[in-house]
């Protein structure tokens, strides 16, 4: 049964119960999906993933005839109200702690009409941890997030570099500043450096597993509850790549320089990246950079990539069972994650399919797991 859409299956459940107007005021605001930006910088690869279509998933009846007494399915408006009630109380004991990785939870988990105090404890958790690279990613989002943050840029972009220069991402959100300034010469460095980068992560289950444990240290929450809420935020944040896909959209056939680069950047964002939505992205600039460059031959080539690419991630994403079983077995949830972080996402779909099939076929593991979904989605 096809069911839930989009970097994981889990993933998508946990977007589904951040998505009305009156759900989680941690957010910044409701969540269209699949978000006009990502559709855009895709290539259209993601376009095929309506709200409608994910509203009839969402509705859809599961076989509970497996439920039992320890498997009650909770009540979804009673379940989100108990997340909002519980996370307005958190971020104030973790930004209280000396634990650098709570400090930095705390900021994450800030309320909009508080989010200017995201500075003040993302500098503490600096202080507590200086050389955290997830720290200083997220100084370099803040940074550079708002006109109206006073921050020194160029010491922010100096810090990134110094504690996670191998990181292709984060020279990508260089460029990315660098162009918003006009900074064209900077910009073109900048970029020529993230494509030449070993890596390129843009700590997408970092920062899950981060809050999942934060979760952990300040509520009661199962491990599925943790995770649900944990990438309901970080799928939240910002889309770093947006001022260097509009830049790469907005040039002209005879910018030679910026096409090839454009190109290369989506080369290593699709090779190297560690999210489905991240490859979907370099895919997106490649198909901009071919359209632009008026070659048929690149354009075929990134066109049947696009294609391979689609068919491949809908057939790991669309499994009803897989989501259910991480819902329902902690065992699988953390394999889950652990292969994530290790290998990305891709990987760790693909071996939750595997562990599906090979679960399915003991006649001693509880099926109910692949039936029955507790939490009502």
């Amino acid at each position: 049964m096809v069911s839930l859409v989009l970097l994981a299956a889990l993933a998508m459940v946990a977007i589904l119960i951040n998505t009305t107007e009156d759900d989680d005021p941690l957010r910044p605001a409701p969540l269209e999906w699949p978000p006009a930006d990502l559709v855009a910088v895709s290539g259209g690869i993601f376009s095929d993933i309506s709200s409608p279509r994910i509203q009839a998933h969402s509705e859809a009846t599961s076989d509970l005839s497996c439920v039992g007494e320890d498997k009650e399915p909770s009540h979804a408006t009673d379940h989100k109200q108990r997340a909002i009630d519980v996370l307005a109380s958190v971020y104030p004991v973790l930004a209280a702690t000396e634990n650098a990785e709570l400090v930095l939870a705390a900021a994450l988990l800030l309320p909009l009409e508080e989010f200017d105090r995201a500075d003040e404890y993302l500098a503490q958790a600096s202080k507590l941890s200086p050389n955290s690279r997830l720290v200083s990613w997220n100084q370099l989002l803040a940074c550079t997030g708002s006109n109206d943050r006073d921050c020194d840029v160029a010491a922010v972009h100096s810090r990134a570099v110094a504690l996670d220069g191998s990181n292709g991402a984060v020279w990508m959100k260089i460029t990315s500043d660098h162009l918003a300034a006009d900074k064209e010469e900077l910009a073109l460095d900048a970029v020529r450096r993230a494509i030449a980068a070993p890596r390129f992560d843009e700590y997408w289950i970092d920062h899950v597993m981060l809050l999942e444990r934060a979760f952990a240290a300040s509520t009661d929450w199962p491990l599925a509850d943790k995770v649900i809420k944990a990438i309901g935020l970080v799928a939240a944040m910002p889309l770093p790549v947006m001022p260097l896909y509009d830049k790469c959209r907005k040039l002209g056939k005879d910018a030679a320089v910026w096409l090839e680069l454009c190109d290369q950047l989506g080369q290593k964002m699709f090779d190297d990246g560690r999210t489905i939505i991240t490859r979907g992205i370099g895919l997106g600039l490649r198909n901009v950079a071919a359209d632009l460059a008026l070659n048929p031959g690149r354009r075929a080539r990134v066109s049947r990539l696009k294609r391979e690419f689609s068919e491949s991630y809908s057939k790991l994403i669309g499994q009803r069972e897989a989501a259910n079983l991480l819902f329902n077995d902690e065992h699988v949830m953390h394999d889950y994650l652990d292969n994530f972080a290790t290998y990305g996402e891709f990987e760790a779909l693909t071996r939750l399919a595997a562990e599906v099939s090979r679960l399915k076929a003991s006649p001693d593991y509880d099926q109910c797991n692949f039936i029955s979904n507790p939490y009502g989605y």
